[in-house]
């Protein structure tokens, strides 16, 4: 025996962030609530935005990859990524460089 809904289920409405113009689906009770300006509308990028790194964070991070990968499971990585240029010739380039 299963319970019966205790809800009515609403479709989902368009909105657009209107900080960076991306568009996201909203329940209909969360769109109206925008429409009515009882909340901003914003996407979470948007409500919480990141930090920008420091050169030494992005070099930490370049670090940790280049410690648990090879150069050329690395150049897979990336080509899978569609990065262009992305060869082993390349990171072993990047790595003697961090080193």
């Amino acid at each position: 025996m299963t319970a019966a809904p205790t809800a009515v289920h609403e479709a989902e409405r368009r909105v657009v962030c209107p900080g960076c113009g991306d568009v996201r689906w909203l329940t209909a009770r969360n769109a109206r609530g925008v429409a009515r300006g009882e909340s901003s509308g914003l996407c979470e990028r948007c409500r919480f935005p990141g930090r920008p790194s420091t050169p030494e964070e992005r070099a930490a991070a370049m670090r940790w990859w280049l410690d648990r990968y090879s150069d050329s499971q690395l150049a897979e990585l990336a080509l899978g990524l569609g990065v262009e240029g992305a060869c082993a010739q390349n990171v072993a380039r990047r790595r003697a460089v961090l080193r």
